[in-house]
């Protein structure tokens, strides 16, 4: 990954999904990293049944205020899925609290 005046993109990834998982102990969060540097996230998450996206964003961006600006920049996309949306996008969710960052796969 590359490294950006934030410091590491793994260390967002890592300070997102703390954040994250804070908020919901048992979400799941991914992260790709796109061509250009930036971070999709992907965050799996019961609180969200029954929820349009505007709700689901209502009740998660709060969740990410105590991230500084200077990172939050690097996050271009974050898709807010229940696992059941999920499974059917992705296949099987990952267990409760992982994270995994799709670039890894490609090494």
């Amino acid at each position: 990954m590359e490294r950006d005046s934030a410091g590491s993109l793994d260390g967002l990834v890592a300070r997102t999904a703390a954040v994250v998982l804070a908020w919901d102990p048992d979400a799941a969060v991914r992260a790709e990293t796109r061509p250009d540097g930036k971070l999709d996230l992907t965050v799996i998450s019961r609180r969200f049944e029954g929820k349009d996206s505007r709700e689901r964003e209502e009740e998660f961006w709060p969740a990410l205020h105590s991230i500084p600006k200077a990172d939050m920049v690097h996050l271009t996309y974050c898709l807010l899925l229940t696992p059941e949306e999920a499974e059917r996008s992705f296949g099987p969710a990952q267990p409760p609290g992982a994270t995994d960052n799709w670039d890894d796969d490609e090494q």
